[in-house]
């Protein structure tokens, strides 16, 4: 149940579970783009008979470029980015919800859940004090550690000694 919870509400109070959060946000915005992108292709070069096909899907198409800025703009952990990200994204779910009416809004709830995540991780990301400039990174920290001096004896010399 832990690990449930953790995907609908993710911890964002340390700064690695925030950029949690923010990834998770920025694969579902990416996905919902190519998403959109994808469906305008299909309806743009499907052979239509009956003469429906009337051009490009201009809102498709907008609303895809839409999510790929945002996923750019998560990508570099942009508050904006995010709130914009899921609010144009339960605006559209409320839209299609009352125009169209669903039959399954389960996976719209999770997917605005983890744009939501996104909101949460940015503005907790910006709330955390900055990485002091001068922290060493791990290679620095190996290096600094020093060889054990080689002409101490082992353990097992010691032993065969008596």
């Amino acid at each position: 149940m832990s690990l449930l919870k953790q995907w609908l509400w993710p911890d964002v109070s340390l700064r690695r579970q925030a950029q949690g959060a923010i990834q998770e946000a920025f694969w579902i915005t990416v996905a919902l783009s190519a998403y959109k992108l994808i469906w305008v292709l299909i309806l743009f070069l499907r052979d239509s008979d009956a003469g429906l096909n009337s051009g490009l899907n201009l809102g498709g198409l907008v609303e895809g470029l839409c999510f790929a800025l945002f996923a750019l703009g998560l990508h570099f952990r942009s508050r904006i980015a995010a709130v914009l990200s899921f609010s144009f994204y339960v605006l559209d779910f409320i839209y299609v919800f009352v125009m169209v009416r669903p039959h399954l809004p389960i996976l719209p709830a999770l997917i605005a859940l983890g744009l939501f995540a996104g909101v949460r991780g940015t503005f907790a990301y910006h709330r955390l004090p900055p990485k002091p400039q001068d922290l060493p990174t791990i290679e620095q920290s190996f290096r600094s550690v020093k060889p054990a001096p080689e002409n101490q004896a082992n353990a097992s010399d010691v032993h065969d000694l008596g």
